[in-house]
This record gives structure tokens, sequence and C-alpha cells, in this order.
């Protein structure tokens, strides 16, 4: 019974040394991937600024880079609300397409991504320029919310509640 117990031991304490080598494989393939994935843009910006540099142009590089970042902030803000909403609406379009209602996913989609999203940064832009366009976004997702719920509560009427709990087995 003790040498059960010690080579249990030894097998957790093999488990956890082995554990810790893969997280750390992980670590090194997932830096080694976003590595590859950045060197493209950075790059560009190396490049940019080498070129910018060499004509002298050294201020305007700069103004460039901060103007983009003067656009980018605001908008990724705003479009990042609308992640908390998606995330809902994706496992959503998962349960239509598992329970045979693929055709709701394809609706929601067609809906966020055409008939609200566009019609919608198109009237924000005559409205009010570019960062208010952004909210285009949030707007679209919040539709595709109410479509998704909608969708849900109906095959939840039809289709989930009219499987059998198996009280009736025992």
């Amino acid at each position: 019974m003790l040498k059960a117990k010690n080579k249990g031991t030894k097998e957790k304490q093999k488990n956890k040394s082995s554990s810790r080598k893969k997280i750390g494989l992980s670590a090194v393939i997932l830096f080694l991937i976003i590595l590859i994935l950045c060197f493209g843009t950075i790059i560009t910006f190396v490049t940019d600024y080498w070129w910018f540099k060499d004509l002298g142009y050294t201020q305007v590089f700069f103004k460039k880079l901060f103007t983009e970042l003067k656009i980018g902030i605001p908008a990724l803000r705003i479009i990042g609300i609308h992640y908390l909403i998606a995330w809902f609406c994706i496992i959503a379009g998962t349960v239509f397409q598992a329970l045979g209602k693929a055709v709701f996913s394809m609706i929601v989609s067609i809906m966020r991504q055409l008939v609200v999203l566009i019609p919608a940064a198109y009237i924000l832009s005559k409205i009010g320029g570019l960062h208010v366009v952004w909210w285009s976004f949030p707007i679209a997702e919040i539709v595709s919310l109410m479509v998704s719920l909608l969708f849900l509560f109906r095959i939840y009427r039809t289709i989930i509640s009219t499987i059998p709990d198996g009280s009736d087995i025992l």
C-alpha cells in the first residue's frame, strides 16, 4: 500500500513538471507566432521612419504617426464596446447551427453586416463625421443582440422546451 502511494506521488510530480514544460513551450510558441504576425508591421514602421529620416522629414513622420493614434485610439475604445455583445451573438449563432437552424445564424450575420452596419455608418458620417461613424459598430451589434434573443426565445419554445426531461424513465 505504501508503495502505491509513493508511486502516485511520483506520478503527480512527473505530471507537474511535464505540465510546466508544456506551458513554457506554449508560451514560446505563442511569442514566436506574435512576433511573426507583427514582423511585417514592425518592418514597415522602421522602413518608413528611415525613409522619412533620409528625406529630412522626420517631423512629418511623427505628425502622421500621432494623427493615426489620435484617430485610432478613440475608434478602438468605441468599437471595443461591441465585443462584449458580440460574444453572445457568436455563441447564439453556434446554438442556432447546432439545433439545425443555420438560417437564423445567417439572418443575424446579414443583418449585422449589411442591413444595419453600412446604413448606420453612412447616416452617422453625414451627421457627425469620422468620430461618430465608429458608433455604427455597437449599434449594429445591439440590433444583432435583439434579433439573436428573439430567435433564441423562438428556438426555446419550439425545440428546447419540447425535449423530454427524462423523469418518465425512472
